[in-house]
């Protein structure tokens, strides 16, 4: 069964949350990766990506969010992670993109963090 990824954005004060569901895989990469450079380029620099719901992510997976980084860490904003499945930590445990982006265990956490 290939299950689609979906996503959808919520505002939670300054910060964007895209909760991410499904297969993160190359048929999706670059959509995601289009819609939070957009977001960096209409000035949102606190942008959370929820992976909560993501069952798979691959390598076009991976690539994208770390491409998102860089594009909105270079004025100044942050792209962090939260709610990761164990499958998916483990992933980012291997190829260490843990030691990259900040990991949140929960949405809450993640948002606070901007706050502080």
């Amino acid at each position: 069964m290939n299950e689609a990824l979906n996503f959808n954005e919520q505002t939670m004060g300054k910060t964007v949350v895209l909760t991410l569901q499904g297969r993160f895989d190359a048929a999706v990469a670059l959509p995601v990766k289009n819609r939070i450079r957009s977001l960096a380029e209409e000035d949102c620099r606190n942008i959370i990506v929820d992976l909560g719901k993501v069952s798979f992510i691959d390598s076009s997976g991976l690539g994208a969010l770390v491409a998102a980084l860089r594009y909105v860490t270079k004025d100044g904003g942050d792209l962090r992670l939260a709610n990761m499945t164990n499958k998916i930590q483990q992933v980012f445990t291997l190829i260490r993109l843990d030691k990259v982006f900040k990991v949140y265990p929960d949405l809450k956490s993640a948002v606070g963090s901007f706050e502080e």
